[in-house]
């Protein structure tokens, strides 16, 4: 007994590892296949992936640029508002002043976009400087080399702004008034940090005394440049260059852009005030508005005044309306249910053996409603 059981577990664990063998031959093709399967999956789950992320980052990428273009269109109106209104002033100063400084509006302008780009300083607050020293009447161009005091004198406020002497409005005011008065603005000059000799405060004095100002400025001028003379140019990096680029860039897009826009808000504005005065084409929208909204009212009217009536038709005919739609769908549905049985039936051989039952009984039911032999032999059976 011993032996055989010996004999029965080996034959048995020879025959498990077979088994074994073979189980593992048969799943080698499905593992394979699923392998196969598997990469195929990941490489479409990867391209998918991919190419959702692609489409996304062109998404974003075409949300950034349009914020991009949002953002410059933005930027650009601004600055030529903002050039605008300088301009603006620089020409009213000019006028209320008589043209002391003997220089034009278009010429300060053109002289505070030739020192932005050496120095890196906004244009427009170069200009805003300039528009103080305008109001300054002694300080003005002369015809003569050395004489163009206003020239220098927006040059040398940005070169005390950068020299530590305050912004471009303050040290311009500074200077105008040194140079408008320069026996009273020295010792302004002396206590914000610019130094005189006591001869060169002697030579003013004698200077303007004897109605030679422009001379006494010039005195204030070259001083000024022995000390801070340089400092914007020199202090201006290439960044703060190109961003002054840029923003001209932006400035110019804008002043093009600028009558456009402008034009369309006037336009706005006269449509507005015409529908409020009853004039232009505003005015005839109001009148076409106001036709309209009548009209509209006469048929709410009637609608309402009739409605006791309009109501029930109204009804009526919906009901109609869905009665027949309801119909034509019981019917087609009938007509489909019948169709398919008689192809069943008539498909089927069981089906054939009905329909042959139900066309005898259909004669035999004929045949005792019509023939009295037949009823009668029926009856006797």
């Amino acid at each position: 007994m011993a032996v055989e059981l010996a004999t029965a577990y080996v034959a048995l664990t020879v025959e498990t590892k077979g088994l074994a063998k073979d189980v593992a031959r048969g799943f080698a093709p499905v593992e394979k296949q699923a392998a196969d399967t598997g990469r195929r999956a990941g490489a479409k789950f990867s391209g998918g992936m991919g190419a959702a992320f692609k489409n996304l980052g062109g998404l974003f990428a075409g949300a950034m640029a349009g914020l991009a273009v949002k953002d410059f269109l933005g930027d650009a109106l601004s600055e030529a508002r903002e050039s605008q209104k300088v301009g603006a002033l620089t020409a009213s100063v000019i006028r209320s002043t008589g043209g002391a400084a003997k220089i034009t509006a278009d010429q300060v302008g053109s002289l505070a976009e030739a020192l932005s780009r050496k120095t890196g300083i906004d244009d427009e607050a170069i200009q805003s400087g300039s528009n103080l020293l305008l109001t300054f009447k002694n300080i003005k161009n002369e015809a003569g080399a050395g004489n163009d005091v206003f020239n220098q004198a927006t040059a040398a406020a940005l070169d005390l702004s950068k020299a530590g002497f305050g912004s471009v409005e303050s040290a311009s005011k500074m200077l105008g008034k040194a140079l408008n008065d320069p026996i009273k603005g020295i010792s302004a000059l002396g206590r914000a940090g610019v130094t005189f000799t006591d001869q060169q405060k002697e030579q003013i004095k004698t200077l303007v005394k004897s109605g030679d100002v422009l001379g006494a400025q010039k005195i204030i001028m070259a001083e000024l440049q022995s000390q801070v003379g340089g400092a914007a140019e020199a202090t201006a990096t290439a960044g703060d260059k190109a961003r002054v680029t840029f923003d001209n860039l932006k400035e110019s897009a804008g002043n093009k852009l600028l009558p456009v826009i402008d034009n369309l808000a006037q336009k706005f504005t006269d449509l507005v005030q015409g529908w409020q005065d009853g004039t232009g084409t505003g005015g005839k929208l109001r009148d076409v508005f106001n036709q309209t909204s009548k009209a509209a009212s006469a048929v709410v009217g009637w609608f309402v005044k009739y409605q006791d009536i309009l109501v029930p038709v109204g009804g009526a005919i919906l009901a109609i309306i869905a009665a027949m739609k309801i119909w034509r769908t019981v019917t087609i549905a009938y007509t489909a249910v019948q169709a398919a049985l008689n192809v069943v039936l008539t498909a089927n051989p069981i089906g054939l053996v009905i329909l042959l039952i139900a066309g005898l009984v259909a004669g035999l039911v004929i045949a005792y409603k019509k023939s009295e032999t037949f009823r009668a032999i029926v009856q006797g059976v």
